[in-house]
């Protein structure tokens, strides 16, 4: 490679690659139904901050787990904006019966052990038995999330996607 060669490479080799780079993500997202989402508060604090950047991957057909963080469009009971969408993490199952109380969030009475950074909830909620297509989402920053515990269940109609990890920004890429 000659010495102009070189330097053109040098100048411009690492903005080729990051394009290259960043039209292979969108055609992956886009061959797995993947969609990417702003998170715009503090709910799910610390494991996802406000301008965190996360892919949601619709599975139609795949029924949320405990644990998992999902995206959905929040119930009227929220009196949010319609077509408003909220990111938090699934805590009750359809038909469970859930409670918070003593800083723990217990499941057909039995407390459950919580993902890493949790921060334990100092308030009581129910108990309340999950209907049949029901889900109750929680905020890993319990005490500062608007979620479930203060507007209700969320329907299964409503779910969007599962958020699958942070790519935005650089420093907090990371899996779910």
């Amino acid at each position: 490679m000659s010495e102009r060669a070189r330097r053109r490479w040098n100048k411009f080799g690492p903005l080729l690659v990051g394009i290259c780079i960043g039209l292979l993500v969108v055609a992956v997202a886009r061959a797995r139904a993947m969609s990417a989402f702003l998170v715009p508060t503090s709910s799910m604090s610390p494991t996802i901050n406000p301008g965190d950047r996360v892919l949601v991957q619709s599975e139609p057909g795949r029924l949320p787990e405990r644990g998992e963080i999902w995206v959905f469009q929040m119930p009227p009971s929220a009196m949010a904006a319609p077509g408003c969408v909220a990111i938090k993490r699934v805590m009750g199952l359809p038909g469970e019966t859930i409670e918070v109380r003593e800083g723990k969030v217990w499941i057909n009475d039995q407390a459950i052990e919580e993902a890493p950074g949790v921060v334990a909830p100092t308030y009581a909620f129910g108990p309340l038995e999950l209907g049949a297509d029901e889900y109750f989402m929680l905020g890993d920053n319990r005490n500062l999330s608007n979620d479930s515990h203060v507007w209700g269940p969320v329907r299964a109609g409503a779910l969007m996607g599962r958020a699958t990890g942070c790519y935005w920004p650089m420093s907090r890429v990371s899996g779910f």
